[in-house]
């Protein structure tokens, strides 16, 4: 369970770089900047979470 639970977590982290990377295009882009800081700070939230799952369930083998 918690590889999955660790893979889940780095989809996300990769996931909400991506949707930030967007989200900064779509800033300098007059028309959609409601939609971008949405974009933004959704994909900061997710990364946060992500990054929690993904440390909670890091393991270095027999030491953790």
């Amino acid at each position: 369970m918690k590889d999955a639970l660790f893979d889940i977590s780095i989809m996300l982290i990769f996931a909400s770089a991506i949707a930030f990377l967007i989200g900064l295009f779509l800033l300098f882009i007059e028309n959609k900047r409601k939609f971008a800081v949405k974009l933004l700070i959704g994909s900061v939230i997710i990364f946060l979470i992500g990054f929690g799952t993904c440390f909670a369930t890091f393991s270095i083998g027999p030491l953790h």
